[in-house]
């Protein structure tokens, strides 16, 4: 068995329990479907295991306690039956047993599954589920742990903190039986198990508190498009840009020639009727930023109202919605800053992921915001604020181990501790991390670097255009992070 390269695993399917969680009616459903293709996966993984013991190398280093197991003959069909029967993975047997026991489920304005889940399994009585189905599994004999037992195992130690010992028994679980669910379980847990020694790192060199810098400002007429990719791109260094030509959101404010005023009418006049899935920030969620889609759409043209007579204090956030694929008039309205326009995406065959999801639009009243994240794919940001304010804190991309990830659902991790107010006895390396911060301000355009952890909070009404890119100066890392992304791009720059 050869396991895939890590970076190219982003994209790999995943088993679902929000049917478990959501829908009892279909709880037999997905335990079918995952038998099915456990069995399906079985036969494959056997026959590639007697070709790999014919080679005389191999891909795998499994420690001495699974030797015995690793060497012995697969267990009989009866046998795996009875364990896909017995056994199931961490995020299953939570889902099963909190339908059984409601109760237990966590207190949270969530309706999303997998943070509902998550929570759960954060909880004291989550934690003891987990251990008990734990031991049971470790009375197993090693002669006798297939497969789908060293998965089970291998979720069950990951969601207790036991890392190390998850990733050793991910790994057999791939190399007995491949499937695309195990091959991303290996790859999340190598890299929680990366983010993990880190710790241990940083903790043992006792480094100063680094005090916080400021993001300088510099005006476009002395920045050319070099300088700014010398200095600032390729650096991985944030930057402030003043004095480029916006639309004002201010019917006062001159915007440039045949360009109307972005302000709250002209957006609802150009893009009222269309319906959105509004963001909310939830706090301990397991998605990315924190943020997830409220339950029902919405007009546009009743969010922008609700802004207005609310004075911008409102619940919901327009977050990261797409221009030209949702609204071309606006997005034709609108000209990328020049720093920006060399965008490999763009320059991809059509139907391309990614291709034509930027320039988005943000707009949200006060205190609206994600949590703290790292950019998808290893992308370069950018931010033109149009109206108000933006509170920004980034942390230098060599320091995210220390800002303590979570990869739960993807390889973009999820983190608990939040930058504003940070709990430095439950997060104690966080101020070792190197940050800087800035308040943005309306006219002025924001660089965000690759891999450059960062959060942000309106402190008013706000009304932004943003988008992500790759050029030469991020492109080996979006190569790493965004292989399904890049893949095109590669095409294209070589």
């Amino acid at each position: 068995f050869q396991l895939k390269p890590l970076q190219a695993l982003h994209s790999q399917p995943r088993f679902s329990t929000s049917l478990l969680i959501m829908d009892a009616d279909n709880s037999s459903k997905a335990s079918d479907d995952e038998r099915a293709d456990y069995k399906r996966a079985r036969v494959e993984g056997s026959e590639s295991r007697r070709r790999s013991s014919q080679r005389e190398n191999t891909h795998w280093a499994v420690s001495e306690d699974f030797e015995e197991s690793e060497s012995s003959e697969a267990s009989d069909d009866e046998d795996e039956e009875r364990f896909m029967g017995e056994f199931s993975t961490a995020e299953v047997s939570l889902a099963r047993w909190v339908r059984q026991h409601p109760d237990k489920a966590p207190k949270t304005s969530s309706t999303n599954p997998h943070t509902r889940l998550a929570l759960l399994a954060r909880s004291a009585a989550g934690r003891a589920h987990l251990q008990t189905g734990l031991d049971k599994m470790l009375r197993v004999p090693l002669s006798h742990r297939n497969a789908h037992l060293c998965e089970c195992m291998a979720t069950h130690m990951e969601w207790l903190g036991r890392t190390t010992e998850a990733l050793e028994l991910a790994r057999v679980a791939a190399a007995r039986a491949a499937t695309g669910e195990r091959q991303w379980l290996y790859e999340k847990l190598a890299m929680q198990c990366a983010f993990d020694r880190a710790h241990a790192e940083v903790d043992a060199l006792s480094r100063p508190v680094p005090p916080r810098a400021s993001v300088p400002r510099v005006a476009a007429s002395e920045l050319s498009v070099q300088q700014f990719f010398t200095e600032y791109a390729c650096a991985r260094r944030p930057v402030i840009i003043t004095g480029l030509p916006l639309p004002a959101a201010c019917e006062h404010t001159p915007s440039p020639p045949s360009t109307p005023s972005w302000t709250l009418a002209h957006l609802s006049r150009v893009a009222g009727d269309c319906s959105v899935r509004l963001q909310s920030k939830i706090t301990g969620s397991a998605e990315w930023a924190s943020l997830e889609q409220q339950a029902h759409p919405t007009k546009l043209s009743s969010f922008f109202s609700s802004l207005e007579k609310n004075e911008g204090s409102t619940d919901g956030y327009l977050f990261d919605w797409s221009l030209p694929l949702y609204c071309p008039t606006l997005a034709s309205e609108f000209q990328v800053p020049q720093y920006f326009q060399s965008n490999f995406l763009q320059r991809t065959p059509p139907g391309s992921l990614y291709r034509d999801s930027w320039p988005s639009l943000f707009v949200g009243g006060a205190a609206a915001g994600g949590g703290l994240h790292v950019d998808a794919f290893g992308s370069n940001f950018w931010m033109a604020l149009l109206q108000g304010h933006k509170r920004w804190v980034f942390f230098h991309p060599d320091d995210t181990a220390l800002l303590y990830p979570r990869l739960e659902r993807s390889t973009d991790p999820v983190f608990m501790v939040d930058p504003h107010h940070p709990d430095e006895s439950a997060y104690p390396l966080f101020n070792y991390a190197r940050a800087s911060e800035c308040v943005l301000q309306a006219g002025e355009v924001l660089f965000v670097p690759a891999g450059s952890a960062h959060v942000v909070a309106n402190l008013d009404l706000t009304i932004a255009v943003s988008g992500n890119f790759i050029d030469r100066s991020n492109f080996d890392l979006a190569k790493v992070c965004g292989d399904c992304v890049c893949s095109d791009c590669v095409r294209v720059c070589v």
